[in-house]
C-alpha cells in the first residue's frame, strides 16, 4: 500500500459509564487527487519586492537567479499553498509542484527550499523567513527547461499536511558572490499566479489515500467478540492478497480487544475480524483507531 501508514479513526459513543454502542459505521474520507494553486506568491530582488510578478511578453513572471543587465544581484520567489482542500484525514501518497518556465537566460539553476514560516502575505509585500539549508528532495543547483517543470515534494507536503496544512516554497538560484564580480544574466522566469493564462500558473498536485469503514453490526461491550470491520481503500491498494493480522493494529482500544485475523477480499478491500476477552471497561474511548502498516 505504498510506504506510509493509513490511519483510520472510528468514533465510539458512550451510552452508560460501562456500556458502549457503535452504530453501523460508514466514515468516508474524501478522495484525491487535489490540485491547489498558490494562496500567496511574491518576487523580490536587491532593489524591489513585487506581488504581481514582472510583466514580460504578455506574461506575469517571477524570476529566479541574477541579471547583471538589470543590476539584479539576486532574484528570489516564494509561493504559499493552503492544503485545506485535502481530506479531513488520510495519507499523502504523492505531491508534485509544477511551474511553467517562460524565459531562460544564461545558465540558471534552481534551489527549492522549504519554509516553516507561513505568516507572510503578498498583500503586505512580506516574504517568508527561510534557511538555505532546508533543500527539498535534493533540488539544489538543478537545471530548468522551458515549459513545465515538475518537482517531487511528497515528504515535505506530507509533513505539512499532518501539521498546519500550509506549505511555503522558496526558489533561489545564482547570485552575485562578491564586489566587482561580472555575474552576468543567469536567471529564469516562470509564470506566477497572476499570469493572465490560468493554465500556465503554478500549482501543487497532491494524491491522497483514503478509506471507508463499516462495522458488520452495532457493537456493544457485550458483543465485541467476533465482530468485524470492513475496510475499503480509495487511492491505494494492498501489495498482495496475503494480509497479516500483525500489520493491522488497533489504537486506543479497550483492554482485551484485538485483531484476530484479516480476510482479503479485493486489492482495495478487506475484513478485519476482532476478538474481545470480555473485560469490563469503565471510561470513555472517543477515538478507537486502526493502523495499517506500510508492508501491506
Amino acid at each position: 500500500m505504498g510506504k506510509k501508514k493509513l490511519i483510520i479513526f472510528l468514533l465510539f459513543i458512550l451510552i452508560t459509564i460501562a456500556f458502549y454502542s457503535v452504530p453501523p459505521l460508514s466514515v468516508k474520507v474524501n478522495a484525491a487527487p487535489v490540485v491547489a494553486y498558490p494562496a500567496d506568491d511574491i518576487y523580490w530582488d536587491n532593489m524591489q519586492t513585487d506581488n504581481d510578478g514582472i510583466p514580460s511578453g504578455g506574461r506575469q513572471l517571477s524570476y529566479v537567479g541574477c541579471a547583471e543587465s538589470f543590476s539584479a544581484e539576486y532574484e528570489r520567489a516564494a509561493m504559499k499553498f493552503d492544503l485545506g482542500g485535502g481530506p479531513v484525514s488520510g495519507v499523502v501518497i504523492s505531491a508534485t509542484l509544477r511551474i511553467n518556465v517562460a524565459e531562460i537566460y544564461g545558465s540558471p539553476i534552481l534551489n527549492l527550499i522549504s519554509s516553516s514560516d507561513d505568516t507572510w502575505l503578498e498583500s503586505a509585500f512580506s516574504r517568508p523567513v527561510y534557511n538555505d539549508a532546508d533543500i527539498i528532495n535534493s533540488y539544489q543547483g538543478v537545471g530548468v527547461a522551458l515549459g513545465w517543470n515538475s518537482f517531487d515534494v511528497t515528504d515535505y507536503i506530507r509533513g505539512e499536511f499532518n501539521g498546519d496544512r500550509k506549505a511555503s516554497f522558496v526558489l533561489t538560484g545564482k547570485k552575485k558572490e562578491f564586489a566587482g564580480e561580472n555575474y552576468g544574466d543567469n536567471d529564469f522566469g516562470f509564470c506566477c499566479k497572476e499570469d493572465p493564462t490560468p493554465g500556465l500558473r503554478p500549482y501543487l498536485e497532491v494524491t491522497y489515500a483514503s478509506a471507508s469503514i463499516t462495522a458488520d453490526q452495532p457493537m456493544t461491550e457485550a458483543n465485541l467478540d467476533s465482530r468485524s470491520i470492513n475496510v475499503t481503500l480509495d487511492g491505494a491498494t494492498f501489495s498482495d492478497a496475503v494480509l497479516s493480522s500483525g500489520n493491522f493494529t488497533l489504537v486506543n482500544a479497550p483492554a482485551g480487544l484485538s485483531v484476530e485475523s484479516v480476510s482479503y477480499s479485493t486489492p482495495a478491500t478487506c475484513t478485519v475480524n476482532l476478538a474481545y476477552a470480555g473485560r469490563d471497561f469503565d471510561s470513555a474511548i472517543t477515538n478507537l483507531g486502526l493502523v495499517i502498516a506500510d508492508e501491506e
